[in-house]
């Protein structure tokens, strides 16, 4: 900005400069204040799920525990039997809690409660690891969503304003339902019925504006000799990118076009 001299064939004198460059230092005042809130939100949902998955965790661990308990009674009960000579054995007359004191729960139900410990053994470290891949996976959503946003903010600010992503949801914005009911007419449940999907919801729709592509299309439809001015009949353009490719793709396609 500082080195910018001519401007649409027009001098850029000093006086504008300064002017263009309080205004850029504003900008950049706001943008920096929408970048401080959404690294503040994001921190905040992933504090959010972070003690979710504590008190998930602490009362699965607590299950797990009480199941290790019993294993080891019922492994001290089957040492019990082991030491134990037969003549030590209880008699009829004996009490409940001495048998089980002396010769435990007896076989079937010492083998019963084993099984059923070590079952519950089983479905709470099943249930550990699901709790912590699912953590990881909303942490690394909000982590990558605030990289997006940061992104778009940034180039945002550095196109002046030229280049802009706006998101809606199809329930509140019309332009959004009309870009939804689009895809939904190419989608085919036959070219996905071996991956058991049957149909698609259109979460969010992010809308690309960008000032120097437009006014490069305007110019092109001008050259075929079109009214710029008149209601033009437009076909949407729907680009499938590589489901491996970077996110870098996209964002350079924003910017760029398609060439």
């Amino acid at each position: 900005l500082p080195l910018l001299t001519v401007l649409d064939r027009y001098r850029v004198s000093k006086e504008e400069h300064q002017a263009a460059e309080a205004l850029y230092a504003r900008k950049r005042l706001f943008y920096n204040t929408r970048a401080k809130l959404i690294r503040r939100q994001c921190a905040d949902g992933i504090r959010g799920a972070r003690a979710l998955y504590d008190e998930h965790v602490q009362a699965i661990r607590s299950d797990l525990e009480a199941a290790a308990k019993v294993l080891k009674l019922t492994d001290a009960c089957t040492r019990a039997r082991e030491l134990n000579p037969e003549e030590s054995r209880p008699t009829d007359e004996d009490s409940l809690l001495e048998r089980v004191a002396r010769d435990g729960l007896g076989g079937d139900a010492d083998v019963k409660g084993r099984r059923a410990a070590e079952q519950r053994m089983q479905a709470c470290q099943a249930e550990l690891a699901d709790q912590l891949s699912f953590a990881e996976e909303v942490c690394g959503h909000l982590s990558s969503e605030q990289d997006r946003f940061l992104q778009s903010l940034q180039t945002e600010l550095e196109s002046g304003g030229n280049v802009r992503l706006e998101t809606a949801s199809p329930d509140k914005e019309p332009w959004a339902k009309q870009v939804e009911e689009l895809v939904r007419a190419r989608f085919n449940p036959m070219d996905f019925e071996t991956r058991g999907i049957e149909d698609i919801k259109v979460q969010s729709v992010t809308r690309i504006h960008n000032v120097s592509l437009r006014a490069r299309f305007e110019h092109l439809l001008e050259q075929l000799g079109a009214d710029v001015g008149s209601s033009v009949d437009l076909e949407y353009l729907f680009y499938v990118p590589e489901p491996r490719a970077p996110p870098s793709q996209l964002r350079s396609l924003a910017e760029e076009g398609l060439g």
